[in-house]
């Protein structure tokens, strides 16, 4: 059966559809590529600023000098429960570390002593806290 529509007209449409099916493989090539480049970019960046951010500086910083405190330097703090002041007391005692009680009530120690001091303190309240 012979077609009726004219010659031209269908070359055209055929000119136009082969076009057509090229620029579709053009743009799915364009972003399948593009795809590629974005799966390969995430890693890539994510590696760069792990290596720039674990880099160990070699010229690093000295630590401050920390003047020592003088030996004589007097802290002081208060215990409000009358439990964990005694124990707290009678273990100063013991270790023999020197106290005095203030006029405001605190009990007065010694710089020097700071941490032992901190390490009876936490031991008094984690007895008192067991007994409880």
């Amino acid at each position: 059966m012979a077609s009726t529509t004219p010659s031209y007209y269908r070359l055209g449409s055929l000119r136009f559809l082969r076009g057509y099916a090229l620029n579709n493989n053009e743009k799915r090539a364009h972003s399948i590529q593009r795809g590629f480049q974005d799966i390969l970019r995430a890693p890539l960046l994510i590696l760069i600023l792990l290596l720039t951010s674990c880099v160990e500086d070699s010229a690093s910083v000295s630590a401050p000098d920390i003047p020592e405190p003088d030996p004589l330097a007097r802290d002081s703090f208060v215990m409000r429960n009358p439990e964990i002041r005694e124990d707290l007391l009678q273990q100063l005692g013991i270790h023999g570390i020197e106290y005095w009680i203030n006029s405001n009530g605190s009990i007065g120690f010694y710089v020097r002593d700071t941490k032992e001091v901190d390490r009876l303190a936490n031991e008094a309240i984690g007895v008192y806290i067991s007994l409880q």
